[in-house]
């Protein structure tokens, strides 16, 4: 709390409510139910509008939680910036503490005032086992927001987090690789460019990710882009990835390139797959140009 009113504005029951929403944050029930006894209201709350329960839930004090929603404590009362306890909880990644709050009626579909919903919280704290918890309501939680004020979707939290195991948890339930955030025109892979890592830029590539036509502030096309935020290590990723989808775009692949640059798994699913490349002429095979190339692993597979 501030204080700004001056020392002589404090009364014993004033004192009480700061002493128990200290008590809160340690997790202490016996004091937190001696302040209860005393007369303060379980509803009192601090200058950023922070509630008991709100405090409880962000320290994840799953007993505390429980005995304040047993005093009636108001379930959805947000602080100054839009945080309920239930959001509280998301963002510090309180299982139990969620769990608890939504069997007690907590709202799913709730945001903060800058539009984070709970799922996006748990996903920019890399939260996964919430994660994958919150999916399980599937008609209550939006994985692809239609609007998200100021706040970046679920996926991006977690690109932007780097975050590529929860990244592929929501693609696999349905988080659109191609989503822009309405208010800013900037779509995910941008986001990843200009603020995340190359491990995020190349998980996002392989799981769909679209490199053309690509929105983002700048109205710069991805090789820019990259260049622009000098990201060297996504220049070789990307440069990668091309050569993989034009490999996997011909018709036939001619498998002595394949070969020279050593890429042992593709050629092995050449070699099962004939139809996929050219025949080499004049009685050659892919093992003559492994040894010319000096390729020991081709020629060792």
């Amino acid at each position: 709390m501030s204080g700004s009113k001056g020392l002589d504005w404090y009364n014993e029951t004033e004192i009480d409510k700061m002493h128990m929403l200290a008590a809160c944050s340690e997790g202490n029930i016996e004091l937190v139910k001696e302040f209860i006894e005393r007369g303060v209201n379980v509803e009192e709350f601090d200058d950023d509008g922070v509630t008991a329960l709100q405090i409880a839930a962000a320290r994840g004090h799953t007993k505390l939680t429980e005995f304040l929603l047993s005093q009636d404590a108001d379930l959805e009362f947000c602080n100054v910036v839009g945080y309920t306890p239930l959001l509280h909880a998301c963002r510090e990644g309180h299982i139990e503490v969620v769990k608890l709050l939504i069997q007690r009626g907590a709202k799913l579909d709730v945001t903060t005032f800058t539009g984070a919903s709970p799922l996006t919280l748990a996903c920019a704290g890399g939260h996964f086992e919430l994660v994958k918890y919150l999916l399980t309501f599937k008609d209550m939680v939006d994985i692809n927001p239609k609007s998200t004020m100021i706040s970046p979707s679920p996926l991006m939290a977690a690109a932007l987090k780097n975050q590529p195991v929860i990244a592929s948890c929501l693609v696999s339930r349905g988080a659109r690789t191609d989503y822009v955030m309405p208010n800013y025109s900037l779509d995910i892979i941008s986001c990843v460019v200009m603020c995340s890592t190359a491990t995020m830029f190349s998980t996002l590539l392989d799981l769909g990710a679209r490199i053309e036509g690509i929105r983002n502030y700048k109205n710069s096309n991805i090789d820019d882009l990259v260049n622009l935020c000098q990201k060297h290590d996504m220049w070789r990723v990307l440069v990668d990835h091309k050569r993989q989808h034009k490999r996997l775009t011909q018709k036939s692949l001619d498998i002595r390139q394949v070969i020279l640059e050593g890429h042992v798994v593709e050629l092995a699913d050449l070699l099962r797959h004939p139809e996929k490349w050219t025949k080499l002429d004049g009685g050659e095979t892919p093992l003559m140009y492994a040894v010319i190339f000096g390729q020991i692993e081709c020629v060792k597979f």
